[in-house]
């Protein structure tokens, strides 16, 4: 929480990267400590739920694009933590899934986030077996944007932050948050409605569009 503090008062970044540290990006809860502290403890438990979800939520809106790099297990809160990100890239390797399931344990995030990304039989299945996905597999079903070999997926990366290097701050912040909001306006009118009374309500991001378009049109002519 402090990280992504830090990153929403910034004003030199433009995309942020979430690692794990080591060979797993993540594998989820330790059940171990979780059995023994939450057990019969429902405040406890209330209290570890409400700052996992403060943390998710910060992760899901920080403003500009959000890159998860999946290493090894990204499984039970370690899969949401990557569903929070816009992107995921993923070593082939990588063991990617609910797992909740495994230890009779419901998913969390996991049940509202699944069917957004992938198809809803799919997504079901994953959250009642706790299957695992590989990373190529799970580019198949549409959970992570590429797979990799691990040597050579931080180039994939690399070339992928190079893309948002050169974009306006105000332009790439603009666009995330007509992506998260307009995706969610039922009808279509409405949503152009609301994504042009961003543009010209957004009065610097208007500005580096003006000045975008000037930049193309001095290089055609």
């Amino acid at each position: 929480m402090e990280a992504i503090a830090e990153i929403d008062g910034a004003t030199d970044v433009k995309a942020v990267v979430v690692t794990g540290e080591g060979q797993t990006f993540c594998a989820g809860d330790d059940l171990k400590v979780m059995q023994q502290s939450l057990a019969g403890d429902g405040v406890a438990a209330a209290k570890l739920g409400a700052a996992f979800n403060s943390m998710l939520l910060a992760l899901s809106r920080i403003p500009v694009p959000t890159i998860a790099v999946v290493d090894g297990y990204a499984c039970g809160g370690g899969l949401e933590i990557m569903l929070s990100c816009d992107m995921a890239v993923a070593a082939d390797e990588a063991l990617i899934g609910d797992a909740h399931m495994r230890q009779n344990l419901a998913g969390h995030l996991s049940m509202w986030d699944l069917p957004h990304h992938i198809n809803r039989q799919k997504a079901f299945e994953l959250a009642v077996t706790g299957r695992f996905l590989t990373g190529k597999e799970a580019e198949s079903y549409g959970l992570v944007l590429q797979s990799a070999p691990r040597n050579e997926r931080d180039g994939y990366v690399e070339s992928l932050l190079a893309q948002l290097r050169d974009k306006s701050l105000s332009a790439l912040k603009l666009s995330k948050r007509l992506f998260q909001q307009a995706s969610a306006i039922p009808s279509l009118e409405e949503a152009l409605a609301f994504v042009d009374a961003e543009k010209r309500r957004d009065k610097e991001a208007w500005r580096d569009m003006e000045s975008g378009m000037k930049s193309f049109v001095d290089k055609t002519r």
